[in-house]
């Protein structure tokens, strides 16, 4: 169902709020809950700070470029990661946490023309697989 918030979830039933405010009752078989995405507030403010006309056209988040420095702002001064960040890589932690890695080893070796350069090398995405557990333990 679109467009309703999950209140509770039992062994058979989810109970769903709609956007009219309206408690739904459903019964269920298997549940697959697929939920989307948007900016907290602080992102969104910060996206409407900097501005479309400076990059910050995305309604994902922040859109950085190669390197999660953040478009719009003065190079090297400002970076995002994980759900924040529009990097074109999917939003999951798998992605924040190799993000987090990259950022640490960046800023570690502290040589400012790193933090500036356009020639230097961006964050690469190395996909581990996925897991999707199904069926009773």
């Amino acid at each position: 169902k679109l467009n309703a918030m999950v209140k509770e979830v039992t062994d058979d039933l989810v109970q769903l709020k709609t956007k009219d405010g309206n408690i739904d009752t459903m019964q269920y078989g298997v549940l697959v809950w697929v939920a989307g995405i948007g900016m907290r507030p602080f992102t969104k403010s910060l996206c409407e700070q900097i501005g479309a006309e400076n990059g910050q056209n995305d309604r994902r988040g922040l859109v950085v470029d190669p390197c999660l420095r953040v478009k719009g702002c003065p190079p090297g001064e400002v970076f995002a990661l994980g759900d924040c960040a529009f990097s074109g890589n999917p939003p999951t932690a798998q992605v924040a946490f190799q993000q987090g890695k990259y950022l640490g080893r960046f800023f570690r070796k502290g040589n400012d023309d790193m933090l500036t350069n356009p020639d230097t090398q961006g964050f690469v995405y190395n996909h581990q697989g996925s897991m999707a557990y199904i069926g009773k333990g």
